[in-house]
């Protein structure tokens, strides 16, 4: 992995112009909708950096800290790289963003224009403290990357100027492609990564993002130290490489097309609406005459629940029952949001997810076990939500969907009002196993400001998947939340 590595896996944006011999390239700078001296009085330094990616000259500006502009000239034809670094030292020409310090980045076209504008959003390098600072012990130089973790540890980091909330992202990859990401909300400035959930995996890597009470992102990643070597981004793996298992997790043996589960299409552990909270407790009944072990398998949402997943035992005696308080963070061990699927059919299964009350005690809904019947499929029945469930306005209506055979699935959502007119429409792609939130759904199909009464159809137009269904009704005032069935038709 090289010192420009940074430069390869960039989100741009392309600024396009017509050829000519030079430009200067000038603007302003901030940092979360506000001038950096305000939020960051001792961050006088700035560095304004432009690669030309076809021929590999610098070029360097002028940072004017205390109007916050830069600009930089003499740039010739073609494409440059450009990069802005505010902090509370003299960068040299040193271009690699550490804790602590503002950056941001862009990739433009100079052509024919002699001047072109561009206001940086400045995003904050966070500081890393766990499971290493600035130094991380392995290797940059070949795969695996990074340095031996355990199965599971804490990531944290220290919090960062003017963010309301964190998450990160967590990508599995192997060491010639990515095996898909997931994304843990934090409590506070740490979350548990879990290693080896997912077949081939040889390394992870993962990734901060903050954002204000606006919901701008203002975290990037630091420059990190090596043993032999430095690069943007922090890396780990389990020792011996990776994967497929740790924690109970994927290996690609989940089997198709179950006829002995039950699904819930919702568990949680995450925070909400502020100062929300939920987590999900889940009842097994067991009411024959012998034992039963029960099989979870959780699967987070927005992912492949064929190689993305988690599986543990529980054993419920004859007679008994069994309580799994905060399922997804006590028999789990990780956070975020998805879909359970307990066997065998014997057991009765119950769930129900709440968060503290401001005054005691706790609020929520119960989510129901959904057999397989209550699925639609492309061949099978529609499901629907009939008058009275579906709302905006005075409430709001999330839309839970929940793959449960193992196919991928192409869903059709329509909303309607009460006399079955439709009120627009909006497509999804849910992958083997997967679960998503639609949130507000009525504003998702581009529906009405207010729906005092609403219906909502679900139909799968592709694929071999079958899906259910739940609706999740919120008071807009209280954030008390109903659990509607979305039911065969």
């Amino acid at each position: 992995m090289s010192r420009l590595a940074f430069a390869v896996c960039i989100l741009s944006v392309l600024i396009a112009v017509a050829p000519v011999s030079s430009a200067t390239l000038s603007g302003a700078y901030t940092y979360a909708g506000q001038p950096v001296s305000s939020v960051f009085p001792d961050h006088t330094y700035g560095l304004a950096a432009a690669y030309n990616t076809g021929t590999a000259e610098w070029v360097f500006g002028t940072v004017d800290p205390m109007t916050g502009t830069y600009q930089i000239s003499n740039l010739t034809s073609g494409t440059w790289f450009i990069r802005l670094l505010i902090g509370p030292e003299d960068f040299g020409h040193r271009n690699q963003v550490r804790a602590g310090e503002l950056t941001d980045y862009v990739t433009i076209q100079v052509g024919s224009e002699p001047t072109i504008s561009y206001d940086f959003a400045l995003r904050y390098a966070y500081r890393i403290t766990q499971p290493f600072g600035e130094y991380w012990p392995g290797s940059v130089s070949e795969c695996p990357y990074g340095p031996v973790a355990p199965a599971q540890f804490t990531f944290a980091w220290d919090p960062i100027p003017l963010a309301v909330r964190y998450e990160v992202r967590v990508n599995s990859r192997s060491c010639t492609e990515s095996l898909g990401s997931s994304t843990v909300p934090a409590n506070g400035t740490s979350v548990q990564i879990q290693q080896g959930t997912v077949a081939g995996e040889e390394y992870v890597v993962f990734r901060v993002y903050a954002y204000t009470s606006g919901e701008m992102q203002i975290a990037n990643k630091p420059w990190l130290d090596y043993e032999n070597g430095e690069s943007e981004g922090a890396f780990v793996h389990l020792e011996g490489g990776g994967g497929g298992g740790g924690g109970g997790g994927g290996g690609g043996a989940r089997s198709l097309h179950p006829s002995d589960s039950v699904f819930v299409p919702q568990v949680a552990r995450l925070p909400g609406v502020a100062p929300s909270f939920w987590t999900s407790d889940v009842v097994l009944t067991n009411p024959s005459g012998i034992a039963v072990t029960a099989t979870l398998t959780y699967t987070p949402r927005d992912v492949n629940g064929l190689t993305n997943y988690q599986v543990e035992e529980v054993i419920v005696p004859a007679g008994a029952c069994r309580v799994l308080v905060d399922v997804v963070g006590n028999t789990f061990s990780t956070t975020g949001a998805g879909s359970l699927e307990v066997s065998p059919l014997e057991l009765l299964v119950t769930s129900r997810i709440s968060t503290p009350g401001q005054s005691g005690g706790t609020y929520g809904q119960g989510f129901p076990a959904l057999p397989m019947d209550a699925a639609s499929s492309q061949s099978g029945p529609v499901t629907m939500l009939q008058v009275g469930g579906l709302a905006r306005g005075d409430f709001r209506s999330n839309l839970v969907l929940t793959e449960v055979w193992g196919e991928n699935a192409g869903v059709r959502v329509t909303v309607l009002d009460r006399e079955g007119v439709s009120l627009g429409t909006t497509n999804v792609t849910l992958q083997p196993f997967g679960t998503t939130q639609l949130n507000d759904v009525v504003s998702r199909v581009g529906g009405p400001a207010v729906l005092s009464e609403g219906q909502v159809k679900v139909e799968v137009t592709s694929g071999q998947g079958r899906v259910v269904s739940v609706l999740s009704l919120v008071d807009a005032v209280s954030q008390d939340p109903t659990t509607l069935i979305v039911e065969p038709q």
